[in-house]
C-alpha cells in the first residue's frame, strides 16, 4: 500500500463525520495507475456494494463501473425483514440506476428506477425524483411524478417531484420567474384541483422528450 492510498483505506474504517459526508474525488486525486488498480480491486472484492463503494467505483472508472452496475441490477433486489437493510439496498440500487441512466437512457432502466417512487422510505422517494433524468424520459416516469405530487405528504419527495416534473416540461428552476413560481406553488398546494390545473398547463407549454 502506498501513502497515497492510506486515506482511501482509512475512509472505509471510519465511523465519523468524514464517513457520513461520503467519499469523493479528493480521495483519488494523487493516485497513480497502480494505486487506482489496487483501489478498484479492493472495492470489487467487497462482500457487497455500499453507496460509498458505488461512488468510488464510478469515480475510478465510469465505463467499467456502469458495466458492473448493470450486472448487479439484473439480479432481484434482496429483501430483508429489517428496515435499515431494506433502506440501504434501495438507496444503493437507485444510485446505480442513476449512474446507468446518465449514459444509457433505456426504457428498462427508467422502469427500474420508477419502482422507487413508491418506496416505503421518504429519502428513497426523494432520491428517485432528484436522480431521474429530465432531458429524456418515459411516460411512466411522468405519471409516477404526477402521482407523487397528488398523494405525497413528505416535503422532500414532494418538492423533488414538483421540480422534476417542471424540468421535464421545460421549466428550469427559476424562483425569480413569476410563471415558474406560480406553477411551483400550485403544484405544492393542498388543492388537488390546483395541482391538476398546473399539470395541464405544463403539458400545454412543453411536451416531454420520450425515449
Amino acid at each position: 500500500m502506498t501513502n497515497n492510498l492510506k486515506r482511501f483505506y482509512e475512509f472505509f474504517e471510519k465511523n465519523d463525520s468524514e464517513r457520513y459526508r461520503g467519499i469523493d474525488e479528493s480521495y483519488f486525486a494523487n493516485l497513480n495507475e497502480l494505486d487506482k488498480q489496487e483501489a478498484w480491486s479492493f472495492l470489487e472484492k467487497s462482500r457487497k456494494l455500499s453507496e460509498d463503494s458505488i461512488r468510488a467505483l464510478h469515480i475510478l472508472d465510469k465505463v467499467h463501473a456502469v458495466d458492473i452496475f448493470k450486472k448487479v441490477i439484473s439480479q432481484p433486489l434482496v429483501k430483508s425483514q429489517y428496515p435499515t437493510q431494506r433502506f440501504e439496498a434501495e438507496r444503493c440500487r437507485l444510485l446505480m440506476l442513476s449512474y446507468i441512466l446518465e449514459v444509457c437512457a433505456k426504457r428498462q432502466y427508467f422502469l427500474e428506477a420508477t419502482v422507487f417512487s413508491n418506496s416505503e422510505f421518504e429519502e428513497v422517494r426523494a432520491g428517485f425524483a432528484e436522480s431521474v433524468p429530465y432531458s429524456k424520459t418515459i411516460p411512466e416516469v411522468v405519471e409516477a411524478l404526477k402521482k407523487m405530487i397528488l398523494v405525497e405528504t413528505a416535503r422532500a419527495p414532494l418538492g423533488g417531484a414538483v421540480a422534476k416534473l417542471m424540468a421535464i416540461h421545460g421549466m428550469d428552476f427559476d424562483v425569480d420567474n413569476p410563471k415558474y413560481k406560480s406553477t411551483y406553488l400550485e403544484l405544492r398546494s393542498g388543492s388537488v384541483e390546483d395541482k391538476i390545473r398546473a399539470m395541464k398547463r405544463l403539458a400545454a407549454v412543453h411536451s416531454p422528450e420520450y425515449v
